[in-house]
């Protein structure tokens, strides 16, 4: 008995595009390209093309509409590069702010409408990249604290010389009043003592001519 060989035709499965290249007719349409020039120049349907372009109209021309193929489908896989606006926005948030994963998720809903796992954000903050975004945060956060301290101290230094002029200016003005008080203390003392000592002679004179009349 002959065994009779049955080709099975297997089932056809949609052919998947990158995020990368709908971005490229995004950007070919939005050049001044037609539907049906963008499709030809990609081996695209036009249909298909202008599907994807409703989409992205639809989402304020959000690129995290350009990842899902399915409508509401907007989780990133291993198969599915993460856009780089979303990455860049990832390491902002965690240089920046130091949030943790929730809170830069949460974020990212927020602003993009897209929702990111926490396993790719974890994997994106603990990169190598990651971490030296928050090093060079960090560092320029220092340098800056640093500088604005530097100018504070070198101001109040500035301040501190002036006062010491100043107080040492007054201070020679002070002892040159004293002793010009001083002296005036001295000579309107010899004065009044002078003064003294004449009416006390005048006064015993008085009394010596007296006793000699009697």
């Amino acid at each position: 008995m002959a065994l009779e060989l049955i080709a099975v035709k297997k089932p056809h499965r949609r052919k998947r595009y990158p995020p990368e290249e709908r971005q490229k007719w995004i950007d070919d349409k939005e050049s001044g390209m037609t539907a049906k020039a963008v499709a030809e120049k990609y081996g695209i349907a036009e249909m298909t093309f202008r599907k994807w372009h409703r989409r992205y109209q639809a989402s304020n021309k959000n690129p995290a509409e350009l990842i899902s193929h399915k409508p509401g489908r907007r989780k990133s896989t291993d198969t599915q590069k993460t856009p780089d606006v979303i990455i860049e926005e990832i390491y902002r948030l965690r240089a920046e702010y130091d949030w943790g994963i929730y809170r830069i998720r949460k974020a990212l809903m927020q602003k993009f409408g897209f929702t990111v796992s926490a396993s790719t954000i974890n994997n994106y903050i603990r990169s190598k990249e990651g971490a030296a975004r928050v090093k060079e945060k960090n560092n320029s956060a220092a340098k800056d604290v640093f500088d604005k301290e530097k100018a504070f101290l070198q101001e109040k230094v500035e301040e501190l010389h002036l006062k010491i002029e100043y107080y040492k200016e007054e201070n020679d003005e002070l002892k040159k009043a004293l002793r010009e008080l001083a002296t005036a203390i001295l000579y309107t003392r010899k004065d009044f003592l002078d003064f003294v000592l004449n009416r006390r002679r005048k006064h015993m004179n008085e009394i010596a001519e007296r006793k000699n009349s009697q």
